[in-house]
């Protein structure tokens, strides 16, 4: 039996208690990871956001549901989202039953989910850090990293998602515990996403790539996520140029993601600094200068109309905050 709720008195409450005194209203930036090289360690905060309210109601009102998603019919997160979240409250928290009958989380996202753009990594760090300020626990960075890379798997998105910038995640030597160091981002370099009108779900794109490795490969990545540091840290384009190149994910998922050698291809000896997939994909980061940021447009439009591709084209600023608490 299907279950109906009252949309209407739904977004009434959600607008009377977003600022009370029992919720926590976050804003949490989306992510690009893997950056080519930096496979399952670096992340690129991007500035599109999930605003997530995590409310502890005075009695349970079953008029509301336990998640709520305010704008499913955009496409973002929709019921995917709302069963993604449940799960963590129910089986990752474990919270106890009379706290999670009070419980209620709402969600507003403009992140397009299965395209490798961190929406459930933000979804997964903003549950946790709300449920863990209700509750009057001090959590630790480390940790709440740490507790998300286990509902993930990796942490990189969600380090970017809170820390903001350009963040290198890796599990300590005992893999308890997760560290992240957030690299200065240079000012002039920008971002554009292609996104592909085709999912991809991350299960699927994990699963494409091969148990063993050619141990040639592993040293190429290690070199030339090494080489993109130093390129950030240097500002070098030149660099950068040269660092964008991986041997361990794109290649396996490229079936799924056609666009990416196109693309490549197109932009291969012009004005962006490089090509590469985010995340699992599908969509595609392209990095530039922003004073080549019109020229690089130019060019992917072009690829667009040649080849008659249906993606959407986004230029996100990168985020530098990441995760924020709304007060107003």
């Amino acid at each position: 039996m299907v279950k109906h709720f009252d949309n209407e008195y739904i977004a009434d409450f959600w607008q009377q208690h977003i600022h009370h005194p029992d919720s926590v209203n976050l804003r949490i930036p989306g992510s690009a990871a893997n950056l080519g090289p930096g496979f399952d360690t670096v992340a690129l905060a991007l500035g599109i956001y999930v605003n997530l309210t995590l409310t502890l109601l005075s009695h349970d009102d079953k008029r509301i549901p336990l998640v709520t998603t305010l704008n499913a019919e955009q496409e973002n997160l929709g019921s995917a989202a709302a069963n993604f979240a449940g799960k963590i409250l129910k089986e990752h928290l474990k919270l106890k039953p009379p706290m999670l009958k009070r419980i209620r989380v709402f969600i507003q996202s403009e992140i397009p989910v299965e395209r490798g753009l961190g929406s459930s990594a933000a979804v997964a760090l903003g549950i946790l850090w709300a449920t863990a300020k209700l509750s009057g626990e001090i959590v630790m960075p480390s940790q709440l990293l740490t507790r998300a890379a286990i509902i993930e798997g990796h942490a990189d998105n969600a380090a970017a998602s809170l820390l903001g910038g350009l963040v290198i995640a890796v599990n300590s030597g005992s893999e308890r515990m997760v560290i992240a160091k957030k690299l200065a981002w240079p000012k002039n370099w920008e971002a554009i996403l292609v996104i592909p009108a085709r999912r991809v779900p991350t299960a699927k794109a994990r699963r494409l790539l091969p148990k063993v490795i050619p141990y040639k490969d592993a040293i190429y990545n290690l070199q030339h996520t090494a080489l993109l540091l130093a390129a950030v840290q240097h500002q070098s384009e030149d660099l950068m140029r040269q660092a964008l190149h991986d041997r361990l994910h794109e290649r396996y998922r490229a079936q799924l993601v056609p666009e990416l050698a196109e693309l490549k291809k197109q932009l291969d000896g012009g004005s962006a600094l490089g090509c590469v997939l985010s995340g699992a994909g599908s969509a595609i980061l392209v990095l530039v200068n922003k004073h080549k940021k019109k020229e690089t447009i130019e060019q992917i439009k072009l690829w667009q109309n040649t080849k008659g591709t249906d993606c959407d084209l986004l230029v996100p600023i990168v985020d530098q905050r990441g995760l924020q608490e709304l007060h107003d």
